[in-house]
């Protein structure tokens, strides 16, 4: 299955994301911007892992298609992320993009352990 093979990609990335973001080389870990994108790829991984679990009980080809597709898309931004914390620094956000507050939270405590409660409390410690 494609979608398995995207996640286990995303997965062995999602480490190392975690990994250097920890260090210390790439910028403070409470950094907004670096929170914030740490947050989207956390969000996103979940989120595949979700489809792709529903996919195996659904067993529809639709299912199987939004798991794939949302594996895939998942890959692709912690593989960005990973090459932006290993190459030069991207550019902080501008405009109305910036206004994940959201996202920033997911970052903090997939990064740092920062409280953040819910009912996702559970499936969250999973990625961290």
């Amino acid at each position: 299955m494609a979608a398995e093979q995207w996640l286990c990609q995303a997965r062995a990335a999602w480490q190392q994301v975690l990994a250097q973001a920890r260090s210390g080389h790439t910028g403070a870990p409470d950094d907004p911007y670096l929170l914030h994108r740490v947050g989207e790829a956390g969000a996103q991984l979940q989120a595949a892992e979700a489809l792709l679990r529903r996919a195996q009980v659904a067993g529809s080809a639709l299912a199987l298609a939004q798991a794939e597709y949302s594996s895939a898309q998942a890959a692709q931004e912690v593989a960005q992320l990973l090459l932006a914390l290993g190459g030069s620094p991207a550019p902080p956000p501008t405009g109305p993009a910036w206004q994940g507050q959201s996202l920033r939270a997911i970052g903090d405590h997939l990064l740092n352990g920062a409280g953040f409660g819910g009912a996702g409390e559970e499936a969250s410690q999973a990625l961290r």
